[in-house]
């Protein structure tokens, strides 16, 4: 989509990014660092606990704080350009200085992991309609409440049915994805729930869980 070329890249600024056992593997694979350099484990509150039990994985992580349960994002940092405002560390920025471009010209960000990027950046902003046989998505909500933080503005032009076509059938493929990958992932929480959440033995877990998903027959 040509409108993407003006992109400041709100949603990853804007938004945490859910990542499943899926995305943790393949960031790690990719980049070879340590799952703590990227991956947020985030405290859920009690009172969100129904609520994000229903899209996300939780697990019980005994030793790392006082809550019981956490999920996992991709950690966000402050944003070099953009004084005051958060960006997934993996997004790329580049200012009017470091192209020698006139003043005129607005912040510039790209994904720096894009064949890596999460499910959830690849989907964004459809999802899987209830009937789980089609894609459904409408233009993001703009609503910024400060306008200071401009940069957390989404798609600086409106979408069309025609800005999908082009890429609906691998649009439609990591949607069904993204929602096997949870419901995978969410299995994983459950299993590991029921032992005693010692975070120390957390991703070999992981990645036991994740080696072993083909089970071969004689």
């Amino acid at each position: 989509m040509r409108l993407c070329l003006s992109c400041q890249a709100g949603c990853c600024r804007r938004f945490n990014v859910p990542i499943t056992g899926y995305d943790i593997i393949k960031i790690r694979k990719l980049l070879g660092i340590e799952y703590f350099y990227f991956a947020s484990i985030t405290p859920v509150e009690e009172e969100y606990l129904e609520k994000d039990s229903k899209k996300l994985a939780l697990f019980k992580l005994n030793n790392i704080g006082k809550y019981n349960y956490y999920t996992f994002y991709l950690r966000s940092i402050k944003s070099r350009y953009a004084k005051d405002t958060d960006r997934c560390m993996f997004l790329q920025e580049w200012g009017m200085e470091d192209f020698l471009l006139p003043e005129s010209v607005d912040l510039t960000a790209r994904c720096g992991i894009y064949q890596a990027r999460p499910l959830a950046c690849t989907i964004y902003p459809a999802k899987l309609h209830e009937n789980e046989l089609i894609g459904v998505t409408k233009n993001p909500s703009k609503t910024i409440e400060k306008p200071e933080f401009r940069v957390y503005e989404l798609c600086p032009d409106s979408l069309s049915a025609e800005d999908f076509k082009q890429n609906s059938e691998e649009l439609m493929k990591n949607l069904v994805l993204y929602k096997y990958e949870m419901n995978y992932f969410k299995f994983l929480s459950r299993v590991w729930n029921e032992g005693n959440g010692d975070f120390g033995e957390f991703f070999p877990f992981l990645e036991e869980g994740y080696m072993n998903r083909i089970a071969f027959e004689e």
